[in-house]
């Protein structure tokens, strides 16, 4: 049986285990193939592929120009010594992937393995092989989803699939980080930073860990990097959190004895205050964990008080948070952590971070 495998991730490529590949006729081949390979799981009629592919013609034309794509694509796949239907499930309405077939997809698999990291559940061991799993999906993603294609489908699959890219590298930089993992760390926090510069919270941890490492001189270029980004992209200063390391980075760098000297630092001079940022960044990112639950309980909470018709909110609260279930926050304790979150995490310069980069999924 041929062994075949796709490659979406960078530029489309299929080919099989001995090095031959496929020379593609033309470009909506190419893309066919693409898109009923990102979505494997359906069998899509011929109806719906010919208006999202030709929805500019008529029904008729948008149709023979599906049916002679799909020969072209035979005819491709046939002449690199792939048999189609090895790829490809098609009958007189429906077109689909064929996922069992003989072959390799690179998204498929880097799909499966950050959904088995996710999947996994807390306790000894878990995370190393979590870290296993994210590492492999990480070392698939070879690039941006299909770089040569601008198709809306494309760039709605390329964002969804480049944020699961970026929550695997920053809990593998976490991961390492506090495994005291230095240079694995910063790998995976320079890629982040790579396709998405903006990320403050990124940088901040870079630094972190440069430090850390005994790296003073590279934790300040590393500020002065994040600060030249946020001012040209943004027009701003970086957030306060940010700003508030460069006076701790300014005398670590002035140390006596260079980068090996100023690695441990003194207690007297820089302990403390290394120490109080240490902690408030730690107390930040537990506070972004538990805000996500909380809010999925206030979100349930106050949906049943709206579905309570004819009724004051607080005398519906009342039984909410009676029959609430072991172990959820009372009302009261997320309303409190909203509010107190919504002075404590509002940025100083809001309007510009919206038009930033969502943060990394927790």
């Amino acid at each position: 049986m041929t062994m075949v495998e796709i490659t979406l991730f960078g530029v489309l490529a299929v080919g099989r285990g001995d090095g031959a590949t496929v020379a593609f006729q033309g470009r909506r081949g190419r893309d066919l193939l693409a898109y009923l390979a990102l979505h494997r799981e359906t069998a899509h009629t011929r109806e719906q592929l010919a208006a999202l592919f030709w929805g500019d013609l008529d029904d008729r034309k948008a149709r023979h120009c599906l049916n002679t794509a799909l020969w072209r694509l035979h005819q491709d796949l046939a002449a690199a010594g792939i048999p189609p239907s090895a790829l490809l499930r098609a009958d007189a309405e429906t077109v689909g992937f064929n996922g069992a077939g003989a072959g390799r997809l690179d998204v498929a698999e880097f799909e499966a393995r950050c959904a088995w990291a996710a999947g996994l559940p807390s306790g000894p061991g878990q995370d190393e092989r979590r870290a296993a799993l994210y590492a492999q999906a990480a070392a698939l993603y070879r690039g941006e989803l299909l770089v040569e294609c601008y198709e809306d489908w494309c760039l709605l699959e390329r964002e969804r699939l480049g944020l699961l890219q970026l929550r695997a590298l920053g809990w593998l930089l976490g991961h390492h980080a506090g495994r005291g993992e230095h240079e694995a760390a910063l790998g995976y926090g320079r890629r982040i930073l790579a396709a998405d510069p903006l990320r403050e919270e990124v940088h901040r941890a870079v630094i972190g860990v440069q430090l850390a490492a005994g790296q003073p001189a590279a934790a300040l270029r590393q500020y002065r990097q994040c600060e030249e980004v946020v001012r040209r992209e943004l027009g701003t200063e970086p957030l306060p959190e940010t700003r508030a390391l460069l006076p701790l980075l300014l005398g670590a760098d002035r140390a006596p004895g260079g980068e090996r000297a100023a690695g441990p630092m003194s207690a007297a001079r820089t302990g403390p205050d290394l120490s109080a940022a240490l902690a408030s960044l730690r107390e930040a990112a537990d506070l972004a964990e538990r805000m996500g639950a909380y809010l999925r309980d206030a979100t349930a909470l106050l949906e049943r008080v709206i579905a309570r018709d004819g009724q004051d909110a607080p005398a519906a609260i009342e039984p909410l948070l009676a029959d609430r279930p072991p172990g959820k926050p009372a009302l009261s304790r997320v309303l409190t952590l909203l509010a107190d979150a919504s002075q404590t995490l509002t940025p100083s310069h809001a309007p510009e971070r919206a038009r930033g980069s969502p943060r990394i999924p927790a």
